[in-house]
């Protein structure tokens, strides 16, 4: 059985130059992801160490070389050793190695075999071995599509998505693509839209329906449902900045989110489940709106204007509040019969 990697301490449990790839790959993370991020690259880097010899002398010729099953033995190593349970921290273990080759390649370290299986779509793809490799894994589970996400898997997902939305904004063909696959702004489209869902809970549809007016970059307020709210400020200059992009590539019409070619995002939600998947491995919206709808309910948010603001129904509303009660222990029959005799009518009848 392997041993579990060395905790990193302070960098002296590495060698200098192979950590030297490790800070490189974390300086390319702002302060908030490189504390989601780090704990996994060094687990991974720690174990190249401790059960692969990976050294200072050695570890450039390896990482060249180095192949899935290595990587996938590395997993295994990081679900042991921190007794992982969820498949969605797995795939982001996975996603977060994946980078780090990506990083190595871009500054002079490169494995070909690696990045074609990187792009590959076939079984032969780095993407669907570790997908069969964690759904085969006895020891994880994989969430429902009916149960909520939770805190972590939201941060793995805004993580990711920030991630992505500054590789978009800063790709020079995001002015003037007009292709449809690799389009970096219609991903932008997406991605920002994947992340109002995220903080409203509003559906797909609503997120279709979004006016072109709806976003005042200069208060920072977005007008949904009628209900006006303020943003976070990350997610305020996101939507700025595509605004601005829109704006240089001469794009209008009546809805804020329009793809490239003028068109609304398609009925559709696979590109959102695309997303979804590629980060935490369950490609369903559900579960991210029965979270922030959950997290309202618990805000104390009525009932009546989360529904208007989220269009969610009666039921997915009622199993949010369901979750909520039991976390406060809170017994139907007890609470309506507490709260009937707080009424100021009751002493008088």
């Amino acid at each position: 059985m392997l041993n579990c990697a060395v905790e990193y301490i302070g960098g002296g449990a590495f060698n200098i130059g192979f950590l030297k790839t490790i800070e490189g790959y974390l300086a390319t993370k702002n302060e908030e992801n490189r504390n989601i991020y780090a704990p996994r690259i060094y687990s991974f880097v720690s174990f190249l160490q401790e059960e692969k010899n990976v050294t200072d002398k050695n570890y450039k010729e390896y990482l060249s070389a180095i192949k899935i099953d290595v990587i996938i033995e590395s997993l295994e190593n990081y679900i042991r050793c921190n007794q992982i349970k969820k498949k969605s921290v797995a795939f982001f273990y996975a996603r977060t190695v994946k980078k780090y080759f990506c990083y190595l390649n871009d500054n002079g370290i490169e494995n070909e075999n690696l990045l074609k299986a990187f792009a590959y779509t076939n079984s032969k793809s780095y993407d669907k071995r570790i997908r069969k490799y964690i759904e085969n894994n006895q020891t994880l589970k994989m969430v429902e599509k009916k149960d909520a996400v939770d805190f972590e898997e939201i941060k793995l997902l805004i993580t990711s998505i920030d991630e992505q939305i500054e590789e978009c904004i800063n790709v020079t063909e995001i002015i003037t693509c007009t292709e449809s696959r690799y389009n970096p702004y219609n991903n932008l489209v997406y991605l920002l839209g994947l992340k109002l869902m995220i903080f409203t809970g509003i559906d797909y549809a609503g997120i279709r329906k979004l006016e072109a007016d709806c976003f005042d970059s200069k208060k920072n307020k977005l007008t949904i449902n009628t209900y006006t709210i303020r943003l976070p400020d990350n997610l305020g200059e996101q939507l700025s900045e595509y605004e601005l992009v829109k704006s240089k590539r001469g794009i209008n019409g009546n809805s804020f989110f329009v793809l490239y070619n003028e068109q609304m995002m398609p009925k559709e939600t696979y590109q959102f489940s695309y997303l979804i998947e590629g980060i935490i491995g369950r490609g369903d919206t559900s579960g991210i709106r029965k979270y922030v709808i959950t997290e309202m309910i618990r805000q104390g948010i009525n009932q009546s204007f989360i529904m208007k603001l989220t269009n969610v129904g009666l039921t997915i509303f009622e199993d949010c509040q369901n979750t909520v009660n039991m976390e406060h222990h809170v017994d139907a029959n007890r609470y309506i019969d507490s709260k009937m005799r707080g009424m100021r009518v009751f002493d008088y009848l």
